[in-house]
């Protein structure tokens, strides 16, 4: 169960970083949390194709420089 949470909290703290706010990363962290694997792939999936390519903005997001 420990591997469970330490990946929830690591992708938790991924997608608050990543999004510009709260508003927007709660309700990613509650989908992960109540329907797991398949919302954490749904959104690194968005994240991709919403990066164009760009690692940089892949992993920083909105925090990263245009």
């Amino acid at each position: 169960m420990v591997d469970v949470y330490v990946g929830f909290t690591f992708l938790s703290a991924w997608i608050v970083y990543r999004e510009k706010s709260l508003a927007r990363a709660f309700p990613w962290m509650a989908a992960v949390l109540t329907l797991g694997n398949v919302v954490a792939a749904l959104y690194a999936f968005l994240a991709a194709v919403g990066s164009g390519g760009d690692w940089q903005r892949f992993w920083l997001g909105a925090r990263a420089k245009q």
